[in-house]
């Protein structure tokens, strides 16, 4: 009876550590986490729950903002660069693309889609007509949305519907 014993407390406590071990798992990839993203890219949506804190970045230097942001395993990642940093003193701006683009502003939205079909080139993606819309834009957060076309960085003549949200928090 004893045996029975040991082996009921064993299992039990094997499920309970198994359990624990789960959830610090999960703790441990929420605070890998900076974020969430929405983009919809040639019909397909892709969802990120979890931006990759070790493989996202942001640059500031000499007036020039630069985010890359992915999540691991993900086929897609985004490019988004201002050339244009007084949007750090503003509580949010709106670029009208390519409008934005013939003063000093400079707004690149970009994606790589690594699963796209075709040459390395054709693989990123450009967002050339539409409304960027940043709602908040800071040293380490990015909160924006943006809507509008665009296609293949080498065909400029295929045009397609790409919209999206960022929310991403990059330190505490």
């Amino acid at each position: 009876m004893n045996y029975m014993k040991s082996v009921v407390l064993v299992i039990i406590l094997f499920s309970i550590g198994c359990k624990g071990h789960k959830t610090a798992d999960l703790n441990a990839q929420h605070a890998a986490s900076i974020g969430t993203m929405h983009i919809v890219l040639e019909g397909k949506e892709y969802n990120f729950d979890q931006v990759s804190k070790l493989n996202s970045t942001a640059a500031f230097k000499e007036g020039i903002i630069e985010f890359y942001l992915t999540k691991d395993g993900a086929p897609v990642s985004v490019n988004f660069n201002l050339h244009n940093t007084d949007v750090l003193e503003k509580e949010s701006t709106i670029y009208i693309i390519p409008d934005a683009n013939n003063g000093t502003a400079m707004v690149d939205l970009s994606f790589f889609n690594a699963k796209r079909e075709g040459k390395q080139m054709n693989k990123r993606i450009v967002f050339r007509k539409g409304e960027i819309n940043i709602v908040q834009i800071s040293t380490n957060r990015l909160e924006m949305s943006f809507k509008g076309e665009g296609g293949p960085m080498m065909d400029r003549a295929l045009s397609f519907p790409i919209s999206g949200t960022i929310d991403i928090t990059l330190s505490q």
